[in-house]
């Protein structure tokens, strides 16, 4: 029997995911882990603010079978990253080709989106001002991703 929606969208409160949050701001770093607390997941979250300390990171992941990423949260208003680059950079990598990339931004530009799409984001969410607003936001974003199986996994992998 195929599960339904509701139950495919539980959280799975008893499982650690690995997340990682790129992003340069501490207050938006805070912000992002009390907003993934409230969102009930129980979450190693690894926060990266360097584009070769991502890439180096990644990397050594390369050649496991364990998948390192659960989810990867891209804050993409650094002053030091290139966004768009970053993105295509990851995606490039065999083993993060498929774990779904959440892009972060406080940009309304209907382009600018389209672009994320285009190098490779899974999701684009816009940054709300208001906490609440943000906290039910990655809640909506983590029901959705980590409740997905592992992407290597082909047999068991719910479809999107």
């Amino acid at each position: 029997m195929q599960p339904s929606i509701t139950q495919r969208q539980v959280p799975h409160f008893n499982t650690i995911r690995n997340v990682l949050l790129v992003d340069d701001t501490p207050s938006d770093i805070a912000l992002t882990r009390r907003a993934l607390a409230r969102a009930g997941y129980t979450v190693h979250l690894e926060v990266l603010q360097d584009r070769n300390t991502i890439l180096e990171r990644i990397e050594l992941q390369n050649g496991q079978t364990q998948v390192l990423f659960d989810l990867i949260l891209i804050d993409v208003n650094m002053s030091k990253v290139d966004g768009y680059e970053l993105i295509s950079a990851i995606r490039n990598c065999p083993s993060t080709m498929r774990t779904p990339l959440v892009v972060i931004s406080t940009s309304k530009d209907e382009e600018e989106v389209l672009r994320f799409y285009d190098v490779g984001a899974s999701s684009f969410i816009y940054k709300a001002d208001d906490f609440t607003e943000y906290a039910q936001t990655l809640h909506e974003v983590c029901s959705y991703w980590l409740n997905k199986t592992n992407p290597s996994d082909k047999n068991t992998r719910l479809s999107s």
